[in-house]
């Protein structure tokens, strides 16, 4: 979380660790905003491991 990155660059990381896909525009603009506005990063994880889409992928692996 505190690799120095800027906000843009660290809303690509979740995509990647959770989703295994890059980030869309979109998404990746509403990230940023929310970043640029004061939700820590932390905020950022917490909803990318609640998401219904990587919920869909831990089903996939039986989890």
């Amino acid at each position: 979380m505190n690799r120095g990155q800027n906000n843009a660059a660290y809303a690509n990381a979740p995509y990647q660790t959770f989703m295994n896909r890059p980030s869309g525009e979109a998404g990746k603009a509403d990230w940023v905003g929310r970043l640029n506005s004061g939700t820590n990063r932390e905020k950022v994880l917490e909803g990318f491991s609640r998401s219904a889409e990587f919920a869909e992928i831990l089903k996939g692996f039986g989890l």
